[in-house]
């Protein structure tokens, strides 16, 4: 709630929603070097297609327990659930 007592709006798109400045988080994720991908079924169009950027040159970060994700060069799977895959995650990254 903010301090007028209004709920707040989440950084998230809801279905239906067209997502804002999508090209030119598509130019971020394609210059990343590393993205960080979790729980999603990639259903939902276009952001699901945000993904494609990041074979451009990321090393691609996808935690799920039911991913739906083709093995590629540069992917790495995690399996198990956020809470358990992400600290992992930062810690290896920290660890480059």
């Amino acid at each position: 709630m903010s301090s007028k007592g209004h709920q707040l709006r989440p950084h998230i798109v809801w279905f239906g929603e067209q997502v804002p400045l999508l090209e030119p988080e598509a130019t971020l994720v394609s210059k990343a070097d590393h993205t960080i991908i979790i729980d999603t079924s990639r259903q939902v169009y276009p952001s699901a297609s945000l993904i494609d950027y990041a074979f451009a040159k990321a090393n691609l970060h996808f935690i799920d327990t039911n991913p739906i994700v083709a093995p590629r060069k540069k992917l790495q799977i995690y399996t198990e659930n956020a809470t358990t895959d992400f600290p992992k995650l930062v810690q290896y990254l920290l660890d480059l």
